[in-house]
């Protein structure tokens, strides 16, 4: 695992103008690219351009300059006299640091779970009155790596958690003794054996782990859809602006969305209808080319 690069400095060098809003004002002289992704100049004739002087070798993907659409255009700005006032919903609740979300247990609204990014989740009674919160889950020392963007960083209910008492947990681990180094990502099942009043960290089942090359874009957001399947999130795997170009690379998991069908036991199945089930890319992938999710 290699720590964030030193940036130098970057020099742009701009233009004649900048295409504004949705298009660029004269279509007309829109680039044409060819088939083999290369450009024959612009749609009218013009004087012919000098490769050395034509700039940076283009990227294997994504796209030259902005396409026309004259049709995309934004609409006038609102006009509205709403005020936007923040309520404390729990004035009286003892806040605490590395908050990362507030969860409810599907089917009940009495309590709240909020996780927290150093590896713990506690929890709360749904009422303004709240002063107090319990834990729920304390991870063993040393095995959330809690750091910049790594530690616990995502959390799902099992939506049969009325019945099984499993959720799901998503973190950052390294080396033993290391804890501000991390070199992967856990996806993990977790299960209460007191009826949910908590979660047992000694019934933890890894499902996926996935290399992580630096320290940042993490991503780690995980959640159950209304299809029933389980969504995960990793990001592109960190330093700055993607040097391995994993979010193109569909035969990587970082960078992507993934969709996978979990049960309360046994391991992860991939869903029929997932986009690369068949081959072009890791069967796991639901969507690429995602930073930070």
């Amino acid at each position: 695992m290699r720590r964030r690069r030193a940036k130098t400095s970057l020099v742009l060098v701009l233009g004649l103008a900048i295409a504004a809003a949705c298009g660029v004002d004269d279509p007309g002289n829109a680039p044409v690219v060819t088939a083999d992704g290369g450009s024959e100049g612009s749609a009218v004739d013009g004087p012919a351009v000098d490769a050395a002087a034509a700039g940076p070798t283009r990227a294997p993907f994504g796209l030259d300059s902005r396409p026309p659409n004259p049709t995309c255009k934004a609409g006038p700005r609102p006009t509205s006299n709403a005020e936007i006032e923040l309520v404390d919903t729990f004035p009286t609740l003892v806040g605490e640091s590395y908050a990362l979300g507030a969860f409810q247990a599907p089917g009940d609204t009495s309590r709240w779970f909020i996780v927290f990014q150093s590896g713990i989740i506690k929890t709360h009674p749904n009422n303004a009155a709240a002063t107090d919160m319990t834990t729920v889950l304390a991870m063993p020392p040393g095995k959330v790596h809690f750091f910049g963007e790594a530690g616990l960083l995502g959390f799902a209910f099992d939506p049969g958690w009325a019945v099984n008492r499993t959720a799901y947990i998503s973190y950052t681990t390294g080396p033993a003794g290391q804890p501000n180094v991390i070199d992967k990502s856990v996806i993990s099942r977790i299960k209460s054996t007191d009826n949910g009043a908590t979660l047992d960290p000694t019934t933890e089942e890894v499902l996926l782990t996935v290399a992580q090359p630096f320290e940042n874009h993490n991503g780690g957001q995980i959640a159950f859809g209304p299809d029933g399947y389980f969504y995960v999130g990793f990001g592109d795997g960190g330093d700055g602006n993607d040097p391995f170009d994993n979010g193109q690379n569909k035969n990587v998991l970082l960078g992507k969305m993934l969709r996978l069908d979990v049960k309360p036991t046994g391991p992860y199945t991939i869903p029929a209808d997932n986009p690369f089930v068949t081959g072009g890319g890791k069967p796991e992938i639901f969507a690429y080319g995602i930073r930070n999710p």
